[in-house]
């Protein structure tokens, strides 16, 4: 993200995508806000189109690239956007100098990562949120 109001639209676009929350989004804000825009171990990616809008996040470290949180607009669905910013994101680490990635599909996105190359590790994980009591 390199401006406060693209970040804003990518916490909007990852609300929408996910039905999350307002504050699920904003804790994203916030935290890109404290470290600073352009400063932070993560990146927020948007990938836009006339009327469309998807979102995915890239956070690397430890020798890993994390492909987390890709997220399309219901209405833009099924039509190969999502494994478009995939791949954007794989050549983003790769450019970065990893040469591994990993992520966790749900359902929908299962079939489509390992036309991409993706291997099933047969290991599954409970996504759970948590907010502070009281905010």
């Amino acid at each position: 993200m390199a401006t406060d109001a693209e970040l804003l639209q990518w916490k909007q676009v990852f609300i929408e995508s996910f039905g999350l929350p307002e504050f699920a989004g904003q804790a994203w804000v916030d935290a890109t806000r404290a470290v600073g825009l352009g400063r932070t171990p993560w990146q927020l990616l948007l990938g836009t189109l006339p009327a469309y809008r998807r979102r995915g996040l890239l956070a690397c470290g430890a020798g890993v690239a994390g492909l987390l949180g890709l997220g399309t607009l219901p209405a833009y669905r099924r039509r190969g956007l999502g494994s478009a910013m995939q791949l954007e994101r794989l050549r983003l680490a790769r450019d970065l100098g990893y040469r591994y990635a990993v992520l966790f599909a749900s359902e929908v996105g299962y079939s489509p990562y390992l036309k991409l190359g993706f291997q099933d590790t047969g290991r599954r994980v409970s996504r759970c949120l948590w907010r502070q009591p009281g905010v």
